[in-house]
């Protein structure tokens, strides 16, 4: 909030004499833009319409823009007031000797994730991947997605990537993309939902708009382990989806396990020392 920042210091100079409590510089940093960002809306027209890869959306009142502003500004400070933050001690000064080459702050980050070692820290920053990584295989029914991708390139099927809105779910529905290109897919398509329109995950109007544009395989990325209902909708209608999603479920899911009474959540597709536990990780092993 480049511009906001400077107001909120502006209006609250007349406290001058409270510049040095820490009352003051939350006042002046968070809670004054969040004031600034929701009258803003009010003075400005209001955004008529959006455009979608596979058709148009309704636009959204600009009511609703002012609601979800608001009650995310709520949402903020009330994490920012109500959370205790705990900090990991800083790095020794002996550990920082150990590898100058490398950055203070990444060398923190580093030591906080138990990389310390100089073999740990070699394969995370420069993995060689013919022999740093694990075996693609070990993901529970890999072989079964990699061979109905396949199929579908070579029946020249309609594929639909289903991605997120956020960093992790748009750079991996772009891996994906690039790749299934790369294979040879020409029927190819990506659905990125709207933040405010969409939400997260897949929902059932999506997968309407998919099944009518022709799709004959969805494939998510960094969304859909929860999305029972809409997953069985597809399939109802002759539309397979693979789900490649980093988080997990406490529902009993009849996919994309051949044992309908499997839950997942005690059974996860990928551990945690493999190192691909984002949304965009899950997609490059496939």
């Amino acid at each position: 909030m480049p511009v906001a920042l400077p107001m909120a210091r502006c209006l609250a100079w007349p406290v001058a004499p409270m510049l040095h409590t820490k009352a003051f510089w939350l006042t002046a940093n968070i809670a004054v833009p969040s004031l600034i960002l929701v009258l803003v809306p009010y003075m400005v027209p209001p955004v008529v319409g959006y455009a979608a890869l596979l058709g148009s959306r309704k636009p959204l009142p600009h009511r609703r823009h002012v609601e979800h502003i608001i009650t995310h500004t709520h949402t903020l400070l009330s994490s920012i007031m109500n959370k205790k933050w705990q900090i990991l001690p800083k790095i020794s000064q002996k550990f920082r000797e150990q590898f100058p080459e490398i950055p203070e702050v990444v060398l923190q980050l580093l030591h906080n994730r138990g990389l310390i070692g100089q073999t740990q820290i070699d394969e995370f920053l420069n993995p060689d991947y013919s022999q740093d990584v694990h075996n693609p295989g070990l993901f529970r029914n890999m072989s079964k997605a990699v061979e109905r991708i396949f199929q579908a390139i070579e029946k020249n099927e309609l594929i639909i990537i289903h991605g997120d809105y956020d960093a992790d779910g748009v750079c991996a529905a772009v891996i994906l993309y690039s790749t299934l290109k790369e294979l040879g897919a020409k029927h190819l398509d990506v659905f990125l939902p709207d933040r405010e329109l969409e939400g997260y995950g897949v929902n059932k109007d999506t997968i309407e708009l998919l099944i009518a544009s022709g799709a004959k395989l969805i494939i998510t990325c960094d969304c859909g382990i929860s999305n029972k209902a809409e997953v069985e909708l597809a399939q109802k209608n002759n539309v397979d989806v693979i789900i490649t999603d980093h988080h997990t479920t406490t529902c009993f899911c009849n996919y994309p396990s051949k044992n309908p009474e499997r839950n997942l959540s005690r059974q996860r597709t990928f551990r945690r020392r493999s190192g691909f536990q984002t949304g965009a990780g899950v997609n490059k092993r496939i």
